[in-house]
């Protein structure tokens, strides 16, 4: 995300959460944000381990899952763009998501995270 990103951002989603699920292998730190410009959502996936270091070799996929509607589900393709950091956007319209992260290694899932976000 630019410094100052055209839009509305979504509070940072600080891991782990509550709802994440982590193997013994997954790094202890990381963080995702949501930002919406007209009709496309920004999100970006930033992954650390316990001393700050960028981990990486990894896959991540992205999701907006509509919480009433599964027909509203929007997939988000992420590309990595740095150590550690991926991007990715898709057309979603504003409101209440939940915003599903997986990140894995040689096709073995590591970590997935589900977080509530609001887009306006």
């Amino acid at each position: 995300m630019p410094a100052s990103p055209v839009g509305n951002l979504a509070p940072a989603v600080p891991w782990p959460s509550p709802s994440v699920r982590q193997s013994p292998a997954w790094p202890s730190w990381g963080q995702a944000k949501a930002a919406t410009t007209g009709d496309t959502t920004v999100v970006e996936v930033t992954a650390r381990d316990a001393a700050g270091r960028a981990v990486l070799n990894l896959d991540a996929s992205a999701a907006l899952a509509h919480p009433t509607d599964r027909r509203a589900d929007v997939a988000v393709a992420l590309a990595g763009y740095g150590a550690g950091q991926f991007r990715g956007s898709a057309p979603a319209a504003a409101g209440q998501w939940d915003l599903v992260i997986e990140l894995s290694r040689d096709g073995n899932r590591l970590f997935r995270s589900k977080n509530r976000v609001s887009l306006r």
